[in-house]
C-alpha cells in the first residue's frame, strides 16, 4: 500500500477530520493506490483535468475506509483491467463507447466494467454527486472535511457546501503533503527501483560521452535506456562547455575536448520518481574545478552528516550554507527537498529567494525522521566558466541516512 495509513489517520485526528478528500491525481494515487487512466504509473490527466472536465477522486475517512471516485469511460477501464483496492468505488458519466444491445461481456475485465457501469448504487451523472453519495454513505454529513480545492471542479466546491450546511470544508493540500513526508515499504521500494533504472541509464550516458557527440544523442540514448525498462522520462541535462554554467535544454551543441559538463537525470517508474546530477569533463579536470569538486565535498559532507531523524531542515539548512560560505564565499539556497510521486515534494532544505517552496512556507520545518527519502543537491554553477554538481538520493533511518542506490559520484572525466 502506498498510503501511510496510521499517519494519516494520525493526521486526521488532530485535525479533528470526518474525512480526507484528494483530488490531485498523485494524491489520489497516494490514497486509493489507482494511477490516473489506463496504464499503472501514468498520469495522463496531470494539468489537462479541468479543462476537459475529467475529475478523479480518493476519500478516506477515520475508520481508515477508501473510497475511489472516476470517469466512466478510460479509468473506468483501468479499473476493471487491473482491479482496485478500495472499500468502495463510485463511476460517474456515460462512457465514448457504444454498447451491443444485450452483451453481457466475455472476459472477467469486461464483465466488471459492466457491473461498475450497471450499478444502480454506485453510478452517478457527474463526480460531484458521487462525492455527495460517498460521504453520506460513510455517514460524513457534519464537521470538518478537508479537501484539495486545486483540482476540484469550480461547481463542485458550490454544491458541497450547499448539500452539506453543517460541514466546515478547509482546503487538505498541505495536509496530504505532510502526510506523504514519511514513505511506506512499498513507496521505498518503488522509489529504489526508480533509482535504480535512472542510474543504470546515467551510467550509460556517461560512458558515451565524447568528442562530437551532441547532448540531443545523449538524450537520445537515455530515453532508450529507460524504455528497457518501462520507465518514463522526466527531465534530461547533459549541458556541454559553457553551458555548464547553465541548467540548459539538450541541444545540437558537440562535446569538445576540455569541456566540462553538468548533467541532471529524471525519470519515473510506477508513479514514482528518481532524480539525480553529476559532472565531469572532457579530459583533464583544470585546477579551478578540481578546487571547486573539493568545496562542494565539503558542503556535502557537512550535510549528508547531520540528515539524521530529529534534525529540522532549517538545522540542515544552516550547516550546509555555512560550509558553502566558507568553501565559495556565498551561498545558493537550495540544498535538499523529498521525493516520492512528485519529483519535488516536502520536507525542503530551502532558503532560495522567491522559491515556490522553502522553509518558512506554511510553518513548515517539521523534524526529519525514519522512512523520509531526500535528495541532496549541490549545482554549483558559474557561467563563463563551468559547474561542478552532485545530487543522490538518501533513506533517513533509525540512525542516520543510507543511500537509496549505490552511485559513486566523483568529478568524472569521459572518453577521449
Amino acid at each position: 500500500m502506498l498510503l501511510n495509513k496510521e499517519r494519516a489517520l494520525g493526521m486526521m485526528k488532530e485535525a479533528g477530520l470526518s474525512a480526507l478528500i484528494a483530488t490531485q491525481p498523485e494524491n489520489v494515487a497516494y490514497l486509493t493506490n489507482h494511477a490516473a487512466w489506463m496504464v499503472p504509473g501514468s498520469y495522463v490527466y496531470r494539468g489537462i483535468t479541468l479543462s476537459r472536465g475529467f475529475q478523479i477522486h480518493g476519500v478516506l475517512t477515520p475508520d481508515g475506509a477508501r473510497t475511489l471516485i472516476i470517469r466512466c469511460g478510460t479509468e473506468l477501464t483501468a479499473a476493471a483491467t487491473f482491479g482496485w483496492q478500495v472499500d468502495d468505488l463510485y463511476v460517474y458519466g456515460t462512457p465514448s463507447n457504444f454498447r451491443t444491445p444485450g452483451y453481457t461481456g466475455q472476459r472477467e475485465d469486461e464483465k466488471r466494467w459492466l457491473e461498475l457501469y450497471d450499478s444502480k448504487s454506485n453510478h452517478t451523472v457527474d463526480a460531484v454527486s458521487a462525492l455527495i453519495k460517498a460521504l453520506r454513505k460513510q455517514g460524513v454529513t457534519r464537521g470538518r472535511v478537508a479537501i484539495e480545492f486545486a483540482n476540484l471542479a469550480p461547481d463542485a466546491e458550490k454544491a458541497l457546501r450547499a448539500e452539506f450546511g453543517q460541514i466546515e470544508f478547509v482546503d487538505a493540500g498541505d495536509l496530504l503533503a505532510r502526510v506523504r513526508y514519511v514513505k511506506t515499504p512499498d513507496e521505498i521500494a518503488r522509489l529504489r527501483r526508480a533509482a535504480s533504472v535512472n542510474e543504470t541509464a546515467v551510467q550509460e550516458v556517461m560512458k558515451a560521452i565524447r568528442p562530437g557527440v551532441t547532448e540531443l544523442e545523449m538524450k537520445r540514448l537515455y530515453r532508450a535506456v529507460l524504455a528497457q525498462e518501462d520507465s518514463d522520462l522526466d527531465f534530461f541535462m547533459c549541458s556541454g562547455g559553457l553551458r555548464a554554467g547553465l541548467l540548459a535544454a539538450p541541444g545540437n551543441y558537440a562535446y569538445k575536448p576540455g569541456d566540462q559538463v553538468m548533467m541532471e537525470f529524471g525519470c519515473r517508474v510506477d508513479c514514482y520518481h528518481a532524480d539525480t546530477g553529476a559532472c565531469g569533463v572532457l579530459g583533464e579536470p583544470v585546477p579551478r574545478q578540481k578546487e571547486m569538486w573539493r568545496g562542494l565535498c565539503e558542503v556535502w559532507n557537512a550535510g549528508i552528516s547531520a540528515l539524521r531523524p530529529g534534525v529540522r531542515p532549517s538545522r540542515v539548512f544552516d550547516i550546509m550554507a555555512a560550509a558553502q560560505q566558507k568553501a565559495f564565499g556565498y551561498v545558493t539556497g537550495y540544498f535538499a527537498h523529498g521525493i516520492g510521486l512528485e519529483c519535488r515534494e516536502g520536507p525542503f532544505v530551502n532558503k532560495m529567494p522567491g522559491a515556490s517552496q522553502k522553509l518558512g512556507d506554511v510553518g513548515e520545518d517539521p523534524p526529519f525522521e525514519a522512512g523520509m527519502v531526500i535528495c541532496v543537491e549541490i549545482p554549483m554553477q558559474v557561467l563563463g566558466f563551468g559547474c561542478v554538481h552532485r545530487e543522490e538520493t538518501f533513506l533517513i533511518t533509525p540512525t542516520g541516512c543510507e543511500p537509496l542506490v549505490h552511485t559513486m559520484r566523483d568529478l568524472y572525466v569521459f572518453g577521449s
